[in-house]
């Protein structure tokens, strides 16, 4: 008996909750591609009013200057910025072990 009635209040739930989702402004996702993204996204960020970022990398893209032109954007586009490259790179020697002895079995996890 209870059945019939949660079912009409789940439909009629369902479309209250369609006709509010359309009257809510969500942003849309901008997606950056190509060779020249980073500087694009620097760019959005400044245009966006945000005066403070956090940039996150390891620290071998720090040394080798792979951030350096992304930092001279934000620092034209007046944004400050700190950097954290505390973050370890993905390689690790269970990767080196997995594609040197184990390419046979796929489904090797780690853990």
């Amino acid at each position: 008996m209870f059945f019939p009635i949660k079912v009409i209040f789940y439909k009629t739930l369902m479309r209250i909750l369609k006709i509010i989702g359309k009257m809510i402004n969500t942003p849309k996702p901008i997606l950056f591609v190509g060779e020249k993204s980073s500087l694009a996204l620097c760019s959005a960020i400044a245009q966006r009013g945000t005066k403070k970022v956090l940039l996150v990398t390891d620290a071998m893209l720090v040394e080798l200057g792979v951030i350096d032109k992304i930092k001279a954007k934000l620092t034209e586009c007046n944004i400050d910025f700190i950097i954290y490259d505390g973050i370890k790179p993905e390689y690790s020697p269970y990767h080196e072990k997995f594609t040197i002895e184990d390419r046979s079995n796929q489904f090797v996890y780690p853990y």
